[in-house]
């Protein structure tokens, strides 16, 4: 009777979580991509527009070199390189930025461009 019981159990669990894992996945996503975006947008009303565009080419293109430089896949030394590279690239121009700042810009910047033409149903 405990193996039949067991059996139930462990089958109800699987198709439980079959059923609510691709739910829970979608809504945190969607939670996530909704704060960067929140985050963002406060960043940039903090900004003027040239120092803006300014960021936005320097976090670009710091993160098209992260991708370059095929640092073995590993997300954060691909995250820290990119940083590096934009924060090394403003201060060159003489624009200081908070780095959790400049982090979540290229955190949106990656998101963005690896979701370029995808299609959301």
């Amino acid at each position: 009777m405990d193996n039949v019981l067991l059996a139930f159990f462990s089958d109800f669990m699987q198709r439980f979580l079959e059923a609510v894992l691709p739910v829970l996945f979608t809504a945190i996503t969607g939670l996530v991509i909704a704060w960067i975006t929140k985050v963002v947008n406060q960043i940039k009303s903090n900004i003027n527009d040239d120092a803006e565009w300014v960021i936005q080419q320097a976090v670009t293109a710091a993160v098209l070199a992260a991708e370059q430089q095929g640092l073995v896949n590993d997300v954060m030394d691909k995250k820290s390189y990119a940083v590096d590279v934009a924060t090394e690239w403003l201060a060159q121009k003489g624009i200081k930025i908070d780095l959790d700042r400049l982090s979540v810009l290229i955190e949106a910047a990656v998101m963005q461009e690896f979701n370029r033409g995808k299609v959301t149903e």
